[in-house]
C-alpha cells in the first residue's frame, strides 16, 4: 500500500507489497466530471526504486485533483490490487506575464497562472472578445469586495493559463480560482493594485531588452 492517502502531483510517494523483483509499472487512472478515463504510466525514470517489497515512484505532474485508482504491472502483465488514494490541488503561482513577478498585479494587466493539471489540453484563444472559458478551464478572480468576475483568457496548457485580471476588479486581497475540464479546481492569493509598471522583454524571458520602440 502507498506510504500515504493523501498526495500532490509530481511527490514521490511508495508502494509496498509483494512484487515482481524489478521490470514493474505503476499505472494510474482518474475519471472526470464527463466520465473519461485518464491512464497514467509510471515507468523508467519515474521509478525511483524497483524491488520485491518496496515500489518508490514520482507521481506525474499532469494528475488532477481528486480520487485516483493506483495499482502495479508486472514484466509479465499481472496486476496488482488497485488502491484509491487522493491527489491534492496544486498550489497557483499568478505573476505578471510581463516580468514574471507576482507581488501584486494591476487591474486589466496581463497574468500568468503556473500549475499542474490546468487544462485538459492546450488551446490559444483565436476571436475577441477574448472567451472566458477553453477546453473547459475557468479563471475566477474575486476582489476584495466579495465580486466575482470571469477573466479573459489567452491561452491554456496543462501547466499555463494566460489570462487578464477582469476590468472593474477591487484594489486589494483577492482570489484567485482556476477551475479545470477535469472538474477539479485551484485557488490562490492574489493582490491587485491601480499601476503595477511591466514591460515585455524581447527574448520572452521577463528580463533584458524591452519589446518595444
Amino acid at each position: 500500500m502507498a506510504d500515504s492517502g493523501q498526495f500532490l502531483s509530481g511527490q514521490s510517494a511508495s508502494i509496498f507489497g509483494r512484487f515482481a523483483a524489478s521490470g514493474n509499472k505503476v499505472v494510474i487512472e482518474q475519471m472526470d466530471k464527463q466520465h473519461r478515463v485518464y491512464r497514467q504510466e509510471i515507468s523508467g525514470s519515474g521509478i525511483l526504486e524497483d524491488g520485491d517489497k518496496r515500489i518508490r515512484f514520482t507521481l506525474p505532474t499532469t494528475l488532477f485533483a481528486g480520487r485516483a485508482m493506483l495499482y502495479v504491472v508486472d514484466a509479465q502483465g499481472r496486476e496488482s490490487r488497485a488502491q484509491t488514494i487522493t491527489v491534492l490541488p496544486s498550489p497557483l503561482t499568478t505573476v505578471s506575464s510581463a516580468n514574471y513577478r507576482g507581488a501584486s498585479l494591476a487591474v486589466e494587466s496581463l497574468a500568468t497562472i503556473f500549475s499542474s493539471a490546468l487544462a485538459t489540453a492546450t488551446q490559444t484563444a483565436t476571436s475577441t472578445p477574448l472567451p472566458t472559458e477553453l477546453v473547459g478551464t475557468r479563471v475566477m478572480v474575486k476582489d476584495s469586495l466579495g465580486v466575482e468576475r470571469d477573466a479573459p483568457l489567452f491561452f491554456v496548457s496543462p501547466t499555463q493559463v494566460n489570462f487578464q485580471i477582469p476590468p472593474g476588479t477591487a484594489i486589494g486581497s483577492a482570489t484567485i480560482t482556476v477551475s479545470s475540464g477535469f472538474g477539479s479546481s485551484s485557488s490562490g492569493a492574489l493582490q491587485i493594485s491601480n499601476v503595477m509598471p511591466g514591460v515585455f522583454a524581447a527574448n520572452s524571458t521577463g528580463k533584458g531588452l524591452a519589446a518595444a520602440v
